[in-house]
């Protein structure tokens, strides 16, 4: 790890500095149902709704491979000097394999939108939020 400063954190960095590892797996659960709607999943009929429906704008299908680990979108998203502090988080074998593949090449305004409304819509969730839940496709 190169020693550097860290940026300015914005409020999605910090909530994802701050968020227990079970919140970590609940957002990577959620983003890996939006980029791959035919797997099975954990998540509820109104979370895999809204899953689906953001899916649907992003079209994030073929961001993946088969065998990629969702991880790696959070990795494209960060700058490398928050990277090297968020991997810390994860199973080092774990991340071990993931820096074994070259970094996605992917959108950084669709990369952007996605991080930021899964961890906007998990906030208000946690915070009870009655916001409008709809059951129409």
């Amino acid at each position: 790890m190169t020693p550097c400063l860290p940026c300015p954190p914005a409020a999605s960095l910090r909530q994802l500095a701050l968020a227990p590892l079970a919140q970590h797996d609940a957002w990577l659960q959620r983003i890996g149902h939006i980029c791959r709607p035919a797997r099975p999943t954990a998540l509820d009929a109104t979370e895999r709704l809204w899953c689906q429906r953001l899916g649907k704008a992003l079209r994030p299908q073929g961001w993946l491979e088969p065998g990629d680990d969702v991880l790696q979108l959070l990795r494209a998203w960060v700058e490398p000097a928050v990277w090297q502090r968020l991997r810390l988080r994860f199973a080092p074998a774990r991340i071990q394999t993931l820096e074994q593949k070259p970094l996605l090449a992917l959108s950084a305004a669709k990369l952007q939108t996605l991080w930021q409304t899964v961890l906007w819509h998990t906030r208000l969730a946690v915070e009870g939020s009655n916001h409008a839940v709809t059951s129409h496709p």
